[in-house]
């Protein structure tokens, strides 16, 4: 069993703030390539 997630937001409790999907889905969109690599590594090395 594997999983993998990506934080959208760091959650300080002093930085709180209302969400902002735009501010979310540039996040994951940022990391959408990174995790890319690591799952076609992961899946090339089983």
């Amino acid at each position: 069993v594997f999983a993998i997630s990506v934080l959208t937001d760091e959650g300080f409790p002093e930085e709180l703030k209302p969400f902002n999907l735009d501010e979310i889905l540039e996040a994951a969109a940022k990391a959408e390539p990174k995790m890319t690599e690591i799952l076609t590594r992961l899946i090339a090395d089983l």
